[in-house]
């Protein structure tokens, strides 16, 4: 799979409610590790880890919980070497350009960019994310993650960094 089918597919899986969300590990639980397996949850990169079809989960029973593996690499919170290298995610998901949680209309989105019923102020005032993971840990749904990869991906992520 070419890395750039990999952030489409990423952003269909956290929109499919295949997955529970998870935070503090890329994924918690005592089952299999597949998606549907009610007693799994993951966290926003725990899918991406998921969908990439190379490695696998690892149950680590002195840690009494899972991992994702990938030649010679391996973690329980952060994305391992290989996804960085095949997606250019640092290891927390970090942003280029803050992020910031608004709300307009009653609907509570996340954006680089200021929105136009916006003034100044309250931009200046909203709150800041730095990365996926500080956006999954503080209450971001996956929708809310998926939205802001498929609209703002080329914005948020350093040219570099890009599939």
């Amino acid at each position: 799979m070419a890395a750039t089918d990999l952030i489409p597919r990423w952003i269909e899986a956290l929109r499919s409610g295949d997955y529970e969300q998870a935070e503090g590990r890329l994924m918690k639980g005592s089952g299999s590790g597949k998606p549907g397996d009610e007693t799994m949850a993951f966290c926003c990169l725990g899918v991406l880890c998921d969908i990439i079809e190379i490695g696998g989960w690892e149950y680590d029973d002195e840690e009494d919980e899972h991992r994702y593996a990938v030649d010679h690499s391996s973690s329980f919170e952060l994305l391992p070497d290989y996804v960085q290298d095949r997606t250019g995610l640092s290891p927390s998901g970090g942003f280029n350009v803050p992020v910031r949680q608004v709300e307009v209309d009653g609907v509570v989105s996340f954006t680089s960019k200021q929105p136009g019923t916006y003034d100044y102020e309250q931009w200046r005032d909203a709150p800041l994310m730095d990365s996926l993971v500080e956006m999954n840990d503080d209450g971001a749904s996956f929708k809310q993650i998926a939205d802001l990869l498929d609209s703002e991906f080329d914005a948020i992520f350093e040219p570099t960094h890009r599939p």
